[in-house]
């Protein structure tokens, strides 16, 4: 459960990344994040780990690329992993593959006719 504590120091944290000639990290905590975690509405994300956009970034990626490699790959595999983690380093610089490689392959394998994830091959 969130603390509201937490939740305001998070929110402090954020605005003074927000500041120019400030080097801090952006924790990507708006204040909508911080009014439903200190509402115990919404968890606290762990320090490090990705937001829910990030991941949400991810599964897009893994879905579009299904579509836009599925006739060259058909079925996720090597090949089409290595080609995976170029594009993604190519767009999302700064984002670890090994981290988000598994929201990618779930959103390469959503089957969206059935609503559901495809069964892996």
């Amino acid at each position: 459960m969130s603390d509201p504590k937490e939740a305001l120091e998070r929110d402090l944290e954020q605005t003074k990344s927000d500041l120019p000639g400030v080097d801090e990290k952006d924790i990507d905590q708006d204040v909508d994040d911080t009014v439903a975690q200190a509402a115990w509405k919404q968890p606290i994300p762990p320090r490090g780990m990705p937001t829910f956009e990030e991941h949400e970034d991810a599964y897009k990626f893994g879905y579009g690329a299904r579509s836009h490699y599925r006739n060259q790959y058909p079925a996720w595999n090597d090949k089409v992993e290595t080609q995976l983690q170029q594009d993604w380093s190519g767009t999302y610089s700064g984002r670890d593959w090994t981290i988000f490689r598994e929201d990618i392959r779930r959103g390469w394998d959503y089957d969206e006719n059935r609503g559901e994830m495809k069964k892996a091959a």
